[in-house]
């Protein structure tokens, strides 16, 4: 998911709590940081996004729920 912060370095802080935030950037452009997020389940997901949203700081998320994998040079 991307979202919008309003102060950047305490959400990272909160997010840097969450062991299902496997990898954060800073990114340029309408968001400041895409989050990459594995859940176990739909359900966990949303509310996963459920609490990011609650963040004092986060202003607005997108998310975005990867299907496949096309190529993986890991």
């Amino acid at each position: 998911y991307t979202t919008l912060f309003r102060s950047g370095a305490d959400v990272v802080l909160l997010l840097r709590r969450l062991p299902e935030v496997k990898q954060l950037d800073s990114v340029s452009g309408q968001f400041d940081y895409v989050a990459l997020v594995r859940a176990d389940s739909a359900e966990r997901l949303d509310a996963l996004l459920d609490q990011i949203r609650a963040l004092d700081g986060v202003q607005q998320t997108t998310t975005s729920v990867v299907l496949s994998r096309r190529i993986d040079r890991a």
